[in-house]
C-alpha cells in the first residue's frame, strides 16, 4: 500500500466530492435553463436557487432540534461535577 495518512485520504476525497457536486450543480442549472420557456428562465433559475439554499437552511435546523432536545433530555448532560 501507500503510505497516506487518514487526512490525505480525506483530502483526495473531498477533492473529488467538490468536482462532483461542481458539475452536478451545471447540470442541473443547465436542465433547468433548458426546460424553462424562454421569457421565465430567470424566474424559474432564482426559485430553483432559492429552494435549494432553503431546503439546507430547513435540513440545518431540523437536525439542530433534534440535536437540543437530545441534549436537553439527556441526564448525563444535565449533571455536570
Amino acid at each position: 500500500m501507500t503510505d497516506w495518512c487518514p487526512a490525505q485520504y480525506l483530502i483526495f476525497g473531498a477533492f473529488f466530492y467538490g468536482i462532483g457536486t461542481g458539475c452536478w450543480y451545471v447540470a442541473e442549472s443547465g436542465a433547468i435553463m433548458t426546460l424553462a420557456p424562454e421569457r421565465k428562465r430567470g424566474k424559474y433559475l432564482a426559485f430553483w436557487i432559492v429552494s435549494r439554499n432553503l431546503g439546507q437552511l430547513v435540513g440545518g435546523a431540523i437536525k439542530w432540534v433534534f440535536s437540543r432536545i437530545v441534549t436537553y433530555c439527556n441526564p448525563v448532560h444535565l449533571v455536570r461535577g
